[in-house]
């Protein structure tokens, strides 16, 4: 959760959500947290005619650290994912661009040279797939100071994609991997200690993933982690400490090394495993200590407002105060509807 030790880019995350039960006459719940915003009357993003196409659309901006954040979002059909959208966008500063050992391998434009190299950008979209004559692909932009493309458009920049990506937690990997170029510990601060709330657990995966040399990449193994702790607290309702945590480092560790012995071409890919009928999102969904505005709404099929809860108090949780209506597990590691 955040407090007041917490870092200040944690007030760059927000996050909404709308779901539509069958089972609650398509009635439409809305929830959401932000920092910045007041958000008024009918929820942006999802319309009228949504009702009879999503049973769920959800966006966030995830901040990673003061200079990186993540733009996600994800729409469900009948629980089928449609689409989904990835991207990474930092601020590389002059260590980075100036080291020799992470050069940026991206064409640029006549004229530009590494050292304009300001901000980069990584995207791509799990829903491209079903746009007839689109070409799958990921996009890395690179940006000068005042906010111009200075990357040329070829193929270090529009990257073809020659196969399927199976899931969105896939595709969240496939933009990690590229990202662990100018970051290497993406996956364990994304994963494991979301706005900085277990650094230590960073230090421990890490250290552990590189004594094993296991092929695995640090961002799929920290998901792997991350799957298990989910379940674990899940099932017992209980807090992981640290030496649990080194637990289940080590059995993700040798789980992966024994898939990797019998064939080197697999990896290890955990898959959350909850009850039917509950969403789980790609982003951290909470509930922050302080600061933050987040509420609840309800919406009839022909948009009329049902009812309104509005939080901007520290403390109160989602759903109505009296203990009713709360549909909404909200935890730093889980995010279920």
């Amino acid at each position: 959760m955040i407090s007041r030790s917490s870092p200040t880019y944690v007030y760059d995350y927000c996050a909404e959500v709308f779901f539509v039960l069958p089972t609650d006459n398509k009635i439409l719940h809305h929830r959401y947290v932000t920092y910045y915003q007041k958000l008024k009357g009918y929820p942006r993003g999802f319309k009228k005619e949504d009702f009879s196409k999503f049973n769920l659309k959800a966006w966030a901006t995830v901040p990673i650290s003061y200079d990186e954040k993540l733009d996600m979002n994800v729409y469900l059909a009948n629980n089928n994912v449609e689409d989904f959208t990835m991207q990474y966008r930092t601020t590389l500063d002059k260590n980075t661009v100036n080291n020799p050992l992470r050069k940026i391998s991206i064409t640029l434009k006549e004229g530009y040279n590494q050292q304009d190299i300001h901000t980069l950008q990584i995207r791509t979209d799990y829903g491209q797939k079903s746009i007839e004559g689109k070409i799958k692909h990921t996009n890395v932009e690179l940006f000068d100071i005042f906010n111009n493309k200075i990357n040329a458009d070829d193929d270090t920049s529009f990257i073809k994609q020659g196969f399927e990506i199976p899931s969105y937690e896939w595709t969240i990997h496939y933009i990690f991997v590229q990202v662990e170029k100018y970051n290497p510990l993406i996956g364990p601060k994304y994963w494991l200690s979301p706005f900085g709330i277990h650094e230590n657990r960073v230090d421990i995966t890490r250290k552990l993933w590189q004594e094993s040399g296991v092929s695995i990449s640090l961002c799929v193994l920290s998901s792997n982690i991350y799957v298990k702790m989910i379940e674990r607290t899940y099932n017992d309702k209980k807090e992981i400490l640290d030496a649990e945590f080194e637990e289940i480092v080590k059995y993700q560790i040798l789980k992966s090394k024994k898939i990797e012995s019998e064939n080197p071409e697999n990896t290890n890919m955990e898959l959350l495993s909850t009850p039917n009928g509950i969403f789980i999102l790609p982003f951290h969904f909470f509930i922050p200590d302080e600061a933050f505005r987040h509420g609840s709404f309800k919406y009839s099929p022909d948009g009329r407002k049902q009812s309104e809860d509005r939080f901007e108090d520290m403390g109160i949780i989602f759903g109505k105060s009296d203990g009713v209506d709360k549909t909404m597990n909200c935890d730093p590691y889980y995010s279920a509807l």
